[in-house]
């Protein structure tokens, strides 16, 4: 009999280490591939059944299932989508990376829980394309074949399209560039661009008329050719007036006023629109460097200027509204900067507020000094502080004094400066310098924040047992703080107050303007109210108004918040007159103060 051995088993993970037989012609060869792929559809067969065991044993779990509420999410999604570029085309994971994360975040989610969420939102939907929806994008390309979306913008202009012609200086430009680079073979691109454009700067008007000539001629080949090109493609030519109407349409209700320079820089330009030669950017600069060296009084004109069309604005934007209910006008900023603001004061006679203590003259005077040059500006307050607590009483006394008399002058030509101004602008004056309220806040009934966010500071109205007799209650700051006071008025807490926020998130917009239209008719009622109190009080009222005003403002500056509250009095009494007059009464109180509230007070300044 014959015998027969049986085979030794192979691992299946082993297959690959089989050695396979040499061929030595193309028939072997063909062979060895024919074994290669057979192994192949084992090892696949193998990995798809161990898959399965796998999965039998390791059922797939729902931790990954979204746990937030339906409302959160669908807040999520529009938050999202508000914050995706309108001409996006970049694939969904490269675009959500680049997203702006802390924008997107709201409520009490952070900007790391919102991407996450997302995230995990996303591995439960399709993010591949149906052939259908290919071919949507298809149809769109039969018109414009010449187009390819892989490729940049400029790669999709129309073959026949012509090129824009160049201006002036790109002439200049590329006429002396490969010659300044091969003068300076070490030089990058960006000190060759500066070389040129100082040469461009200095040519003599002679020379750089040869240049005007042929950006001119250039410029005319291009609109010969431009009509051409339309006149063979007008399809195109409708193409392009079509996408820029929306532009145009996208500028509802009134024009926002523009600030001083950008009047000043409007009228500049427009002396130079017509100029063959015309660049936008050496421009601007030269008249931004010409508004830096202007004179004052000069630089007054532009101010009023932007003053007046501020006016006007907010006038047609009233009118707007009235025949527009429905519209709601973003939030515009002053046109005038802080320092524009005080040039028109000044201008007009308003007195500088001289400081309101003895320590803050003293302070004043030091910053001013040589000797606080050599010392770092982080540890010159520490070192004034330092100074101030060794003079005795009546040094410190004799600052004070100084102090008192500065005030009584500031008095005099502050009222004197009142009496210059018309009516309506006297009452915007006294309104602006009207000081806001701090609001006690106990610490235990704050919530530690759990992460880093912006701070939401809850202005409420003061209650009119607080008020002086007959004076109006002030409005909320803005309408989130008027929803919040309605919403809040039942069960006044933490918790119901961070509720409100969240409820106003998720609000309509209908509503939220609806609210804001409210705000405003209360302002406006306030304005008119305050007016008429401050006309009817006397000037011992007035007086007594405005030492109430301050010992309220000293009363909540009490306790370990004394240094963070008396900087803010100082900081919003700024510039009025009925607060220097409790300033002169608080600092007869200055020199009896021991050293420890001395040094409380050097702090705070």
């Amino acid at each position: 009999m014959v015998s027969t051995k049986k085979r030794p088993a192979v691992d299946v993970t082993d297959i690959d280490q089989l050695p396979l037989k040499k061929s030595k012609t193309e028939g072997a060869a063909g062979s060895s591939k024919q074994v290669s792929s057979k192994k192949s559809k084992n090892l696949s067969k193998i990995d798809s059944s161990l898959t399965a065991q796998h999965e039998e044993v390791h059922p797939p779990t729902n931790d990954d299932i979204p746990d937030w509420p339906e409302v959160d999410l669908v807040d999520l999604m529009k938050r999202i989508e508000a914050n995706i570029p309108q001409k996006d085309n970049l694939r969904y994971d490269s675009r959500a990376e680049k997203l702006n994360w802390e924008e997107i975040s709201f409520g009490n989610y952070s900007a790391t829980e919102c991407k996450e969420m997302w995230m995990r939102i996303q591995k439960r939907v399709r993010r591949f394309r149906l052939l259908k929806e290919v071919l949507e994008d298809a149809k769109l390309w039969v018109s414009k074949p010449w187009t390819n979306f892989y490729h940049s913008q400029k790669l999709n202009r129309h073959p026949n399209l012509p090129k824009r012609p160049l201006s002036t200086y790109m002439i200049f430009y590329m006429e002396k560039k490969d010659k300044v680079s091969k003068e300076n073979p070490g030089m990058n691109m960006t000190a060759v661009s500066k070389c040129i454009s100082e040469m461009y700067k200095n040519l003599p008007d002679k020379k750089k008329q040869k240049y005007v000539a042929m950006a001119a001629a250039q410029r005319k080949e291009y609109e010969e050719k431009m009509k051409l090109f339309n006149q063979a493609h007008p399809e195109l030519a409708s193409k392009v007036s079509k996408s820029k109407e929306p532009k145009q349409q996208m500028e509802i209700g009134p024009r926002k006023p523009m600030t001083p320079f950008k009047l000043f820089l409007a009228d500049k330009m427009n002396s130079h629109k017509n100029d063959s030669d015309f660049d936008r950017h050496a421009f601007t600069e030269k008249y931004k460097k010409q508004w830096r060296d202007m004179s004052d009084k000069k630089k007054v004109i532009w101010i009023n200027w932007a003053m007046e069309e501020e006016s006007k604005y907010q006038e047609e934007l009233k009118d707007y509204m009235t025949e527009n209910p429905d519209f709601a006008p973003a939030p515009v900023k002053t046109v005038l900067t802080k320092e524009e603001k005080n040039l028109v004061e000044r201008v007009a006679g308003k007195p500088e507020k001289p400081p309101n203590s003895g320590y803050s003259l003293f302070s004043r005077i030091m910053l001013m000094s040589a000797e606080m040059k050599h010392i770092a500006s982080k540890e010159r307050m520490a070192e004034i502080s330092r100074l101030w607590k060794s003079f005795s009483k009546d040094e410190k006394n004799s600052y004070q004094e100084q102090v008192n008399h500065m005030l009584d002058q500031y008095k005099l030509e502050y009222a004197t400066y009142l009496e210059s101004l018309p009516e309506d602008k006297r009452q915007e004056e006294l309104l602006s310098n009207h000081p806001k309220r701090k609001i006690k806040v106990d610490k235990e009934s704050k919530p530690k924040p759990t992460k880093k966010k912006k701070e939401v500071k809850d202005v409420q109205a003061q209650q009119p047992s607080d008020l002086f007799e007959g004076e109006p209650e002030p409005p909320p700051v803005n309408a989130l703080q008027l929803f919040m006071k309605t919403f809040t008025s039942e069960a006044k807490n933490a918790s119901r107050e961070s509720e409100a926020r969240r409820s106003w998130q998720m609000l309509p917009d209908s509503e939220k303007i609806r609210y804001r239209k409210k705000l405003h008719e209360i302002k406006q009622r306030y304005i008119e109210d305050y007016e008429k109190f401050l006309k009817s009080l006397t000037q011992e009222q007035l007086k007594e108004y405005s030492l109430q005003k301050n010992r309220k403002a000293l009363g909540g500056s009490e306790g370990s918040d004394s240094d963070s509250a008396t900087s803010q009095q100082e900081s919003d009494s700024e510039h009025s007159l009925s607060d220097s007059d409790s300033d002169s009464d608080s600092s007869d109180s200055e020199s009896s103060k021991n050293n420890s509230s001395s040094s409380k007070s050097s702090d705070s300044e």
